[in-house]
Order: structure tokens, then sequence, then C-alpha cells
């Protein structure tokens, strides 16, 4: 059993809690409408933690052929216990990985923001869309009045600490959030995994798909940037 399981996220009541519980429904009712007419034979969950959201998936549109990846062997080995109609796998996003197969369905979520290759994990993910398939990606947003908002819940109420990016950059970054810049540049480019959200712009991961002609189409709901990818 994992030390820390995510799945608690969606089932606790806590006010930190809410937006992951309100992104869940918002997540099925995106995915219904973007499925709506098509039969979805495979699927494939790419950071599913513990599971708890591929099963759910699973069972929503009836989908047998499905898979859940992720970079932490104690997640994998939770869900392959807890859901073991499903097929788990590690596969770390940092590393190209030469696909074996691709999906008609591939999710994505709140798991870019904790990656350190950003770009390598990106390319994972589009080869894995099969011809006609469908992916939906969430990631929480960090930037604007939003991200704002968040840094003073975290470092005021939470009392999160600047560890990973530094804590003598905490003013300065916050400067840089009321002046609208670019907080990526906090991120060490060599470091390959984030635990806290610091320093993460969903904005870096639309302009890797416009630079590559790869059509999708953004929207924002509460705190999440949702992106949807028709292959």
């Amino acid at each position: 059993m994992c030390a820390y399981d995510p799945t608690e996220t969606y089932k606790k009541i806590s006010f930190r809690n809410i937006p992951h519980q309100v992104r869940l429904r918002k997540i099925e009712k995106l995915l219904k409408k973007e499925i709506k007419g098509r039969h979805i034979n495979s699927f494939i969950d790419i950071g599913c933690a513990s599971g708890f959201i591929t099963q759910k998936l699973k069972n929503l549109f009836s989908i047998t052929d499905v898979y859940g990846t992720d970079a932490l062997d104690d997640y994998i080995k939770d869900a392959a216990v807890k859901y073991p109609e499903i097929s788990f796998e590690i596969m770390d996003l940092n590393k190209s990985t030469a696909v074996q197969k691709k999906f008609d369905l591939v999710t994505c979520f709140e798991t870019l923001e904790h990656v350190g290759y950003l770009e390598t994990a990106l390319a994972n993910i589009h080869q894995s869309i099969n011809t006609n398939g469908i992916a939906l990606i969430s990631v929480p947003i960090e930037t604007g009045i939003i991200g704002i908002i968040k840094y003073l819940l975290k470092t005021k109420i939470y009392k999160d600490n600047f560890n990973e990016i530094g804590i003598q950059n905490k003013h300065k970054y916050y400067k840089s959030l009321i002046k609208g810049e670019d907080i990526s540049i906090y991120r060490n480019q060599e470091k390959t995994l984030w635990w806290d959200h610091f320093g993460f712009n969903y904005k870096v991961i639309e302009k890797y798909f416009k630079m590559r002609n790869i059509k999708f189409k953004g929207s924002t709901f509460f705190t999440t940037r949702f992106i949807v990818i028709h292959n």
C-alpha cells in the first residue's frame, strides 16, 4: 500500500480537495461530449497513480482493453492489487518511449506539472493516440489571477515551502506572477520530478502543440486547463 494514496483527494472532503472533485466531474462530462458517437476499444491513462480514475472511466465507457501507467512503482503495485482487470505498467514520461501500441482514448490528468522533460512527455503522449483517437489532458493553472490566489493560499494558509525552486526565489517568483512573466524559468531544467506546482506554466504545453501543427482545443474550467486532441 502507498504511504500516500492520491485517491484520497477525490474521496476525502476538505477545502483543498474541492478542485480535484470538481475537476473529476468535469472530466466525465468532457469525455462524454468528445466521445459521443464513437466506440472506444482501447484506453490508456498516463500518470494513473493508484488507478482510481482509470477504473472509473473504464466502467463509465465500458472499455475492456485498458492500461494505466505511472512513474512510481508503489502506485503501480497498489493499482494492480485494487483493479486486477486493468493492465498497469511503469512509464517514465521523461524518457522517450517507443510506442508498442496506440489507443483510441489517451488521458493524462494532473501529471505533466510533475514532469521535468516536458517536451519528451508530450511527444510520448501524442504518439500514443490511435488514428481517429482522442486525447484529454488536464493540468493545473498556476499563472494569472488563479496562480496569484493559489500562491497566497499555499504560502499563507497551507504554509507550503519553496524547497524545490529555492526559498531565495519566493518573493521574486511572486513578482513574476504579478507581472505575468513566464514562471517556468524558475524550474531547474535538469530536474526530472517535481512534487509541487510552483513554476509550472500550462502555456508551454500549448506552445509545443502549436509549433508542431498539432490541432488541439484548450479550455479553462475553475483552476484547471483542459486540452483535447483529435488525431
